[in-house]
């Protein structure tokens, strides 16, 4: 069996009505499966709360799996809760992705928020933190999922979130899921 390692904050952790579910790991399994690929496990490191600091603990674990593929979402809590901490965030972020060998890695950018719901948070923000993101994927050379793009260009982005305007739906988890299972299809197909 090979295995991924699903790292970061409560979208990472597949958070769903107010308990930490599987619903990343079934999505990524599932469609990986349909695609092809059925020997995958996936191991979530994934903790409510998590920052790119606190993100940076679930690393020992991360490395003792012996991963074939990890994947890092982690970002939302500080561009909503730290603000001020966009540097920090791409030096944590680069931290993490320097840990594995590129080919192995998969970053998941900070997804689209209902900010008419999730008020702590502004879209100037949010937008800066999905940049220093990008960055760093394009700087390591690892794959990036833009989520914001991704449900931003959807007619209604709501619908991929909880009514906490923060949290996957399962139609945003299915998303989620079905993007990290292509890119890992894609780095398997080379």
């Amino acid at each position: 069996m090979k295995k991924i390692i699903i790292m970061g904050d409560s979208i990472a952790a597949g958070f769903f009505e107010g308990k930490v579910t599987n619903l990343v790991d079934e999505y990524v399994t599932e469609t990986l499966t349909g695609m092809g690929f059925a020997d995958y496990t996936v191991v979530n490191l994934g903790e409510r709360g998590a920052s790119s600091t606190t993100a940076l603990e679930q690393l020992p674990k991360a490395k003792a799996e012996n991963p074939d593929f990890v994947v890092i979402n982690v970002g939302i809590n500080d561009a909503i809760n730290n603000q001020k901490n966009v540097q920090e965030y791409g030096e944590n972020l680069k931290k993490m992705i320097l840990t594995f060998p590129t080919e192995k890695m998969i970053l998941v950018g900070p997804s689209w928020v209902d900010l008419t719901i999730k008020t702590a948070g502004n879209k100037e923000t949010l937008l800066q933190y999905i940049a220093v993101a990008k960055d760093i994927a394009q700087e390591t050379g690892v794959n990036y999922i833009d989520m914001y793009h991704h449900m931003e260009i959807y007619p209604d982005p709501a619908e991929f979130l909880q009514s906490d305007g923060l949290h996957p739906s399962k139609f945003g988890y299915h998303l989620l899921g079905a993007l990290i299972a292509r890119d890992i299809k894609n780095k398997l197909l080379g």
